[in-house]
């Protein structure tokens, strides 16, 4: 009964693994040799997150110095141009020659360099011409002439310092500041991201590396069951082996099969997450990456002693008279070690 119902689960077990085994594979791409360093420069140079960081960061930068042009100076140019007409008071008749009428049309040109200071104060260094035209003059005021030949000007210098509100450094520079501040924020923001998406490349790299192995294992081992199964039922067509060990055989062989389909589904997941890792994902998809890198693993030394500290045949020798434990209110317990010596 025993051996009954051994042959009953091996039939089952060949059964349940063959079934889907059978069907074609597509055709899938063609093989690329990949490096770590290939992709690592892929990464840098295609990946979206690292882009947007980028730009943040440029962004941020320029916002910086567009906030430190605040104190480059302006060049202002205005023109004004004043035609009127009015009755005349009898106060004002006697300071203006007892006219009744007085008309004047003045061009009024001015142009200066206007900048800002740390302080707040508002620096203005400008010029300023007045063509006079008016009823005072000796020739009319609708003469011929453009001008009249008659002009006032001034070329000085205006400060204004704000006492109260916008006044002193702290005001001035706190746009500034704040800029400087967000743009550092960025950079570290970028060198963040740029660390996350560095490091998980590099372990999707070494995932893609395993999985190949692992495919490759377990092929070489559904190849040594075929010629396993192949020799048992040479022995059983022989007369030599028994139908249990066919059985057996063939059972080992779908069990190796269905890891080496499970060993490729785990290789297709990891160069899936690989190739998420870049930008241009329509070309990565049409191309099959074969990681080609190995592990170099250093074995480890014992660190060597200081030369001078301990000699050669001398060991050290410890001797202590006596040992007490004690328990902290928190933490670890402590162990108080009392009359320890050491000699060489």
């Amino acid at each position: 009964m025993a051996w009954g119902a051994r042959l009953s689960r091996l039939l089952v077990m060949c059964c349940m693994s063959t079934v889907g085994l059978s069907e074609p594979r597509g055709s899938e791409p063609p093989a690329s040799p990949l490096t770590l360093r290939e992709l690592m420069g892929a990464v840098l140079q295609h990946n979206e997150s690292l882009q947007v960081k980028t730009l943040e960061v440029e962004i941020g930068r320029r916002r910086r110095l567009a906030e430190q042009g605040i104190f480059e100076p302006e060049f202002a140019a205005g023109y004004d141009h004043v035609d009127s007409r009015r009755q005349n008071t009898t106060q004002e008749r006697a300071s203006l020659g007892y006219t009744a009428l007085y008309a004047e049309r003045n061009n009024i040109y001015n142009a200066g360099l206007e900048s800002l200071v740390p302080t707040g104060a508002k620096v203005r260094l400008g010029y300023v011409l007045r063509d006079l035209r008016n009823t005072l003059q000796d020739n009319a005021v609708y003469g011929s002439g453009f001008t009249n030949g008659e002009y006032a000007s001034f070329v000085g210098l205006n400060v204004v310092q704000p006492l109260l509100k916008n006044a002193g450094f702290a005001a001035t520079m706190a746009g500034i500041r704040l800029a400087a501040a967000a743009s550092e924020l960025a950079f570290h923001e970028y060198r963040k991201q740029l660390m996350i998406v560095l490091s998980t490349a590099e372990a999707s790299y070494w995932n893609l590396y395993l999985a190949q192995r692992q495919v490759l294992a377990l092929q070489e081992s559904v190849e040594v069951a075929e010629t396993v199964l192949g020799d048992n039922e040479t022995r059983l067509k022989a007369g030599v082996g028994s139908e249990l060990e066919v059985m057996e055989a063939r059972a080992g062989l779908a069990l190796r099969r269905s890891k080496l389909a499970e060993a490729e589904q785990l290789l297709y997941e990891a160069h899936n997450r690989l190739t998420a890792l870049l930008l241009d994902r329509i070309q990565a998809a049409q191309r099959r990456f074969v990681a080609v890198d190995e592990p170099q693993t250093q074995p480890r030394t014992a660190p060597s002693p200081r030369p001078g500290r301990w000699s050669s045949t001398a060991t050290p020798t410890w001797s202590c008279s006596g040992r007490s434990w004690s328990r902290r209110t928190s933490g670890w317990p402590t162990r108080r070690t009392s009359g320890c010596r050491s000699s060489i």
